[in-house]
């Protein structure tokens, strides 16, 4: 079982990776368009006329630390609710979360720079800090896993409509249904906005760096 999960684990990655690099060539090519609020609302992403507050929490990221709402200050956060069991949207969106810092990097290193990706477990009784340890940085490095309390993580999923609830049956092979949404924080540490599926590679990092022109004297 957890060797098939991880073949086809391997090819999904290997598949992402193809479309990604097609994605970031056309990106390269026609430059990065810019899109008014309309434009993107039409493309999947809805941003608030005024972001919502995100209310303190303390939860733990993926080497134990404490992780707060400080956490989120000061860059402008990707934010993604899932669990290291998940069988295909979790290690989809974090395929495409490292191809699109992968594209920043290339194309715009202030933009990656001031960008965070963080993905909150929703199953922390089997998501511990180890497990998470082991599973966020397997797509990059640099990305944050958090877990912790349950009841805290539901606050914080509640807080930014998050919903997620665990599929009866399955025994301790059991799935959680849960939101598909990237969510976006601003550098104070805010609910901006957010990014409906489905996604491509070329498509998110176009559109992440419209919503970034947006707000270039905001923050």
């Amino acid at each position: 079982m957890k060797q098939s999960r991880r073949i086809q684990l391997t090819i999904l990655i290997i598949c992402l990776f193809m479309a990604a690099m097609i994605g970031l060539f056309v990106f390269k090519m026609l430059g990065k368009p810019s899109l008014n609020e309309e434009q993107l609302r039409q493309r999947g992403v809805y941003l608030f006329e005024s972001p919502r507050l995100v209310k303190p929490f303390e939860l733990l990221n993926n080497k134990g630390s404490a992780f707060t709402k400080a956490d989120l200050e000061g860059k402008w956060t990707l934010m993604f609710f899932g669990y290291t069991f998940c069988p295909d949207v979790c290690p989809t969106t974090l395929a495409l979360l490292n191809k699109t810092v992968q594209g920043m990097e290339e194309e715009d290193q202030a933009l990656r720079d001031s960008t965070q990706v963080v993905m909150v477990s929703v199953d922390p009784a089997r998501d511990t800090v180890e497990q998470m340890n082991l599973y966020v940085p397997y797509f990059n490095p640099g990305f944050i896993g958090v877990t912790g309390d349950f009841m805290k993580i539901h606050a914080l999923a509640t807080n930014l409509n998050a919903p997620f609830r665990k599929v009866p049956g399955g025994g301790e092979n059991y799935g959680i249904d849960h939101s598909a949404y990237i969510y976006l924080l601003n550098p104070r540490g805010d609910f901006q906005g957010f990014f409906k599926p489905p996604f491509t590679p070329e498509k998110f990092v176009t559109d992440y760096a419209a919503v970034r022109k947006l707000f270039a004297d905001s923050f």
